[in-house]
């Protein structure tokens, strides 16, 4: 785990500077505080570096690693979970190692297979962010895993191309992409976050997940080398094939030479990883856990329960109390925006539990790939409500007072009456859309695109996917949009800012194989989701009731009641000066926001969340 960077000339007489490349390298410490290493053509042509964090082979896998003629260079950010496979094969082949390091192995499996780089990149199973030189054909080869679970830059100027795991180093490589991109704002205010290849900044862009770049004397080109379209639907029943699979994916996960943990939210995925580590592979990991003094949001009684039925030791860690200099903090973590509430809790268990574990486990992805938001199987039920909309439903449920508990039966009303729609894409994106565009000053407004127009991309993409059941269609979107564009992204950059590597076992190539592809009887329905792996934890792992019966709860915090409290004035008039102040907002509309918030007509936590984050990313540095 590390933060890797590349930057290669376009022009054969410019020069890069090593000690720009350096500094800008060094803008990821955070990533990698055990260790840096660079490569350099010596025309600097070519650089490529790292900032290690060490996870595997600590005091032998420095990189950039080489193979046996120096003449193949790689820096890798992330963990190669098959390493060991390829590693024996490879040396059957006659191939020599010279560390431990799950990245060296790549250098030699591209030897044997540089003619097919689709091939290649599709046999590593791992998170991983690679930017590999082949030194003889000039060639610099840079790719991000299948789902988008490492993040991966690129900046393109006349002079030079450049790649990093942040978008810091690029900035410091051209202060002019330092811009943040305004356009975006109406895309993140609806959403929460940005949309694929958008990074929120002029000039860079995100590479998506399974897409490889390819630079050469030739140009610049690039390919997807995986698509969620070629996974193939499994043979057998599922239950039993995640039986067979999960040990073996928990088992190479849990590969590393420094301490290891486990985020143990109480919910099912975190209570699935617990039940395989404890009862299948026989092992102890320490067991981390979150606690709210709000008892509609905190989720420790549960975690502690899975905890004493596996066997395993837990620390609760406390966070009763949020204050302005905690939010900006945890926000400094980011350069794009993202407006999940989740990131301040997770920012206060990884910050707490980092000391005590270099790796954590977490639970990202199971509700993704097996069925676990209602909001997909409500997608699936989208032709009964066309003929409600006439009944204006939205705007009675609307007047509801909030409660501003988690997942209070107003709040679920308001949410549902916003996904009304006979279209199905507008119906699934509705039930999180967050603002309207009057919250935008009147020359953003008028520039915003439409609903239906930011949708248009998501349109191209539920065509694609094979499935007839809309159910089906709404999942493979959250895996395709949310999973990487929000939930994989708070997750690394949260992890990776206090200096500590996150794993999710079940986005394991195996595992979205199985997943990806499950018919809808195995995902469950509405009122039971996650059929399949409640049944997992009931039948196979013997949970309490009280744990596998349990309905699906967000890692959110109270936010809604901090606003009314502690981070009143924060709200009313700080974050209210900072939006004056960018001219872009329209502070009658919040106010208005805030005034309902403050009267419990409404919880408008995610709004105003998201409007502090948007301040932090156009401002761009703390208040």
């Amino acid at each position: 785990m590390c933060g890797i960077l590349a930057q290669y000339a376009l022009k054969s007489d410019y020069k890069l500077d090593k000690t720009l490349f350096d500094q800008a390298l060094n803008s990821m410490f955070r990533r990698g505080p055990d260790d840096a290493g660079v490569f350099s053509e010596s025309d600097r042509s070519v650089l490529i570096g790292m900032r290690r964090l060490s996870i595997i082979d600590t005091a032998g896998g420095r990189q950039p690693l080489a193979n046996e003629d120096g003449q193949l260079q790689i820096v890798g950010n992330g963990e190669i979970y098959n390493f060991r496979t390829m590693r024996t094969q490879l040396i059957a082949k006659g191939h020599r190692f010279n560390t431990g390091s799950d990245i060296e192995p790549l250098v030699h499996q591209y030897e044997e297979m540089n003619s097919d780089l689709k091939a290649y990149l599709s046999s590593i199973n791992g998170m991983f962010g690679i930017a590999l030189l082949d030194r003889r054909e000039r060639r610099l080869i840079v790719a991000r895993d299948r789902m988008g679970i490492k993040p991966l830059y690129m900046l393109q100027t006349p002079q030079f191309i450049a790649f990093a795991s942040e978008i810091k180093p690029l900035q410091t490589l051209w202060p002019q992409s330092s811009e943040p991109d305004v356009d975006l704002l109406p895309e993140f205010l609806q959403v929460g976050y940005l949309l694929g290849s958008h990074s929120g900044f002029k000039g860079i862009q995100r590479i998506m997940p399974g897409e490889c770049f390819v630079v050469d004397p030739e140009g610049v080109r690039s390919f997807k080398y995986w698509s969620p379209l070629d996974v193939k639907p499994s043979n057998g029943p599922l239950y039993e094939k995640l039986c067979e699979t999960l040990p073996a994916v928990l088992e190479d996960q849990l590969v590393a030479d420094v301490s290891t943990g486990l985020f143990l939210s109480g919910g099912l995925d975190s209570a699935l990883m617990a039940g395989i580590i404890a009862r299948d592979l026989g092992r102890k990991i320490q067991c981390f856990t979150l606690a709210f003094d709000d008892p509609t949001h905190d989720e420790s009684s549960a975690a502690k329960m899975v905890a004493k039925t596996c066997e395993l030791p837990i620390e609760l860690i406390s966070l009763k109390t949020m204050s302005p200099e905690l939010i900006w903090e945890s926000l400094d973590a980011f350069t794009e925006p993202l407006g999940d509430m989740s990131i301040l809790p997770t920012f206060v268990l990884s910050r707490q539990s980092a000391p005590k574990a270099k790796v954590v486990l977490s639970g990202d992805g199971g509700d993704e790939l097996f069925g676990g938001y209602p909001t997909q199987f409500l997608t699936g039920m989208h032709r009964w409500f066309s003929p409600l909309r006439h009944l204006h439903l939205e705007k009675i449920a609307q007047q509801l007072p909030s409660s501003q508990e988690y997942l209070s039966l107003d709040a679920k009303l308001k949410a549902l009456t916003r996904g009304l729609d006979g279209d199905p894409v507008v119906s699934h994106f509705g039930w999180k859309r967050l603002h309207e565009m009057d919250i935008l000053a009147a020359g953003p407004r008028a520039k915003a695109p439409s609903w239906p127009e930011l949708l248009a991309p998501f349109r191209l993409e539920w065509s694609k996917f094979p499935a007839h059941h809309p159910a089906l269609k709404a999942a493979w979107m959250d895996c395709v949009s949310f999973l990487p564009d929000d939930v994989l992204q708070k997750t690394d950059r949260v992890t990776m800012y206090n200096s500590q590597e996150s794993r999710v076992p079940l986005l394991d190539n195996r595992l979205i194989d199985l997943g990806l592809m499950a018919p809808l009887h195995t995902r469950g329905s509405l009122f039971n989701t996650k059929k399949t792996i409640r049944k997992l934890l009931r039948k196979h792992y013997r949970m309490p009731d009280s744990i596998w019966n349990k309905p699906k709860q967000g890692f959110s915090p109270p936010l809604g009641r901090w606003i009314n409290d502690q981070l009143e004035s924060f709200f009313a008039q700080d974050l209210r000066k900072n939006l004056a102040g960018l001219g872009l907002f329209n502070l009658e509309a919040y106010d208005h926001l805030l005034g309902e918030h403050q009267a419990n007509r409404h919880d408008h936590s995610r709004r105003l969340w998201t409007l502090a984050v948007a301040s932090r990313w156009l401002n761009g540095q703390r208040h």
